[in-house]
């Protein structure tokens, strides 16, 4: 499950969480680092595996915000805890 495009979106969507920030799913996948359909690809596995919903921006109808579940916010903060 955490390939590298998975673990760099999921960490681009926990410090925007810290921050207070939303992070678009473009963004985010720029982020990864891969082609976007590669990295879209992970995010409907991380949006299978309940780890990031999608919300849309209610100003621009294209635009979609990539959002961390509370599963994954609390399973980052226990990994980071660990280290």
């Amino acid at each position: 499950m955490f390939g590298d495009p998975a673990w760099d979106i999921l960490l681009d969507l926990y410090a925007a969480h810290v921050r207070g920030q939303l992070i678009s799913i473009s963004s985010a996948t720029i982020a990864a680092a891969v082609p976007p359909t590669t990295a879209l690809r992970y995010i409907e596995a991380l949006q299978r595996h309940g780890l990031v919903e999608r919300q849309p921006d209610p100003d621009d109808r294209r635009r979609w915000y990539l959002i961390p579940t509370g599963a994954a916010i609390a399973a980052m903060e226990a990994w980071f805890a660990e280290i």
